[in-house]
């Protein structure tokens, strides 16, 4: 009877800490997802597929502001929804890409790879592709709670390949990063991060 009463009291005791400091707390869980390296000028941009509102529209402005010349869409996944209401087939990175040039971006600044299907494998086509046409540098754009996975994810795929990678993020437009936990779009946007992030570091 002690033990059950000393558990009790035990849960109590933490939900009271949790409750006075729940703010803080989730706020640095989140801060685990996000990663972000100095910004400096590079040979090209590459806006990870997803998220196409929030990514296309930092890969613009970036570009904009002259810290590439390039886009790279990566990205091999078609999108079913854009399929069910139109009747017609679409791949994520044109999606990014119709996003990026509405910003006011040059068609011929945009450049489309048909294949990824994961952060893993869009990485894998980003590499063979700046090694093809000699790229030294990216700027690799994708939504905050992500950019922890992806660099880790790029860091490994152009590992000797002489490339230099920068992450940075884009802040999503449906719920604050810094009080995810107000929203639902915010919950399952770190929930899911948070399982990808698990799946990653056991099977890569």
């Amino acid at each position: 009877m002690k033990k059950l009463f000393g558990f009790i009291v035990l849960i109590v005791m933490l939900w009271a800490v949790f409750k006075t400091f729940h703010a803080p707390i989730l706020r640095t869980a989140a801060q685990f997802l996000i990663h972000e390296d100095s910004l400096q000028k590079a040979d090209a941009l590459v806006v990870l597929s997803g998220s196409a509102f929030e990514r296309g529209n930092k890969g613009a402005e970036l570009l904009q502001n002259g810290f590439a010349q390039k886009i790279i869409c990566p990205g091999g996944n078609l999108d079913l929804n854009y399929f069910i209401l139109f009747g017609d087939s679409i791949y994520e990175c044109d999606i990014t890409k119709k996003k990026i040039l509405q910003s006011g971006v040059s068609d011929s600044s945009v450049v489309c790879i048909y294949d990824g299907t994961s952060t893993q494998e869009e990485a894998q086509a980003v590499r063979a592709y700046c090694l093809l046409h000699q790229i030294k540098s990216i700027i690799v754009i994708s939504t905050y709670f992500h950019t922890a996975r992806v660099k880790r994810v790029y860091s490994k795929i152009f590992d000797g390949s002489g490339i230099t990678i920068i992450i940075r993020g884009a802040k999503s437009v449906h719920y604050d990063e810094n009080q995810w936990w107000h929203s639902e779009e915010g919950l399952i946007s770190f929930n899911n991060e948070w399982m990808k992030t698990f799946y990653y570091f056991l099977k890569h």
